[in-house]
């Protein structure tokens, strides 16, 4: 389904005037390489594909109808439309996108001013290292960036042996402590340190294993993972406030 942040509220797409050019717009605009609608442009229960409903709860859902995109059109704020909605439940758009993109919406509402000087290569900054203990997990606000996201942290010493969980087996769940996943990947001991944390998109299941004497936890889906990796030569440049 696709949804559209407008007037501090996210809200549907009715699909009168929904082409394949605005489904292609939107799809790049999540990072993906292309997209089509499903169904026809303003037909009835078009939202319910594959066994899924994907319709709007109520018409008072809908924030934007009758797009009118064009192929020279490169956002939907080009296309024209109207905010007077005359949409059924069952008239909502949805699409589907090929490659890799993603559909969570946080990038969209980043200021991604134009002014924005750009970093050297090779020299690309990072945030200062955040100290981080046994029980903290990436699902926090310190870590809440998009897929791709990288993170350092130091963490402290001791979390072999916390009670903190640990959910994967090199890709980790969200939910997992950092900390101890670090030393359950052979990143880190129980000495603790620095420690890398790249944000990843969500998996299906995420796989149990015991390693140096931790053991991690079969689950099922998360709408986000985090891989770890070695921090060579951060502590010589930066120190911990």
């Amino acid at each position: 389904r696709v949804e559209v942040y407008m007037d501090d509220r996210w809200g549907a797409v009715c699909n009168k005037g929904w082409n394949n050019v605005a489904a292609k717009i939107s799809c790049k605009l999540m990072g993906y390489v292309d997209g089509k609608i499903i169904g026809a442009p303003g037909e009835f229960k078009s939202c319910q594909y594959k066994g899924d409903n994907y319709c709007v709860k109520s018409s008072k859902d809908y924030v934007i109808s009758e797009l009118s995109c064009k192929e020279t059109s490169k956002h939907l704020t080009e296309c024209g439309a109207t905010d007077k909605l005359d949409c059924s439940e069952e008239m909502t758009a949805i699409m589907e996108c090929t490659g890799n993109g993603d559909n969570s919406g946080h990038s969209q509402k980043i200021d991604k001013s134009s002014n924005t000087k750009k970093p050297i290569l090779g020299q690309l900054p990072l945030a200062n290292p955040y100290f981080i203990n046994c029980e903290t997990v990436p699902d926090e606000f310190l870590f809440s960036g998009d897929p791709g996201s990288i993170y350092v942290g130091f963490c402290e010493d001791g979390c072999k042996d916390d009670s903190a969980l640990v959910y994967g087996d090199g890709i980790y769940d969200e939910n997992s402590s950092i900390c101890k996943a670090a030393i359950h990947a052979g990143v880190l001991d129980n000495r603790g340190g620095f420690v890398t944390v790249k944000i990843g998109y969500s998996h299906k299941t995420f796989g149990e294993s015991v390693s140096r004497n931790i053991g991690s936890i079969k689950k099922s889906w998360a709408k986000r993972s985090f891989t770890l990796s070695k921090t060579i030569g951060f502590h010589k440049k930066l120190s911990l406030e």
